[in-house]
């Protein structure tokens, strides 16, 4: 529960993120960049408020992005680019002020930008 940096990119990783990551209470940046890793980005990462940066880039996750990343109060890089993500952006994004790179593209989200 301690981790605060979690790199992990350009590996061959399979499967899908566990829930169980979000008793990360401590983590401030999580990458996980170019793998092969499915399914949806758990709503539990909502609880990581010490979160800063967040970058996932060249997996294959679905499904959308959960309103709870509008929680991550620190969050300033969000990198999601080049996965299979759909839906909306989430207008909970817009109150984070701390925000200041976001990469979405190669997805296939749809709507108006929060």
């Amino acid at each position: 529960t301690d981790l605060e940096e979690f790199y992990a990119y350009s590996n061959t990783f399979t499967g899908i993120l566990p829930t169980e990551i979000a008793k990360w209470t401590g983590i401030r940046i999580f990458s996980l960049d170019k793998n092969e890793i499915k399914g949806t980005l758990p709503t539990e990462l909502g609880t990581w408020k010490e979160l800063e940066e967040f970058s996932v880039n060249d997996n294959l996750f679905s499904g959308t992005l959960p309103t709870q990343f509008g929680q991550l109060s620190a969050l300033k890089y969000l990198d999601l680019r080049a996965n299979v993500l759909i839906g909306t952006l989430p207008t909970e994004l817009g109150r984070l002020h701390a925000l200041s790179t976001v990469d979405v593209s190669n997805n296939s989200f749809t709507g108006t930008l929060p």
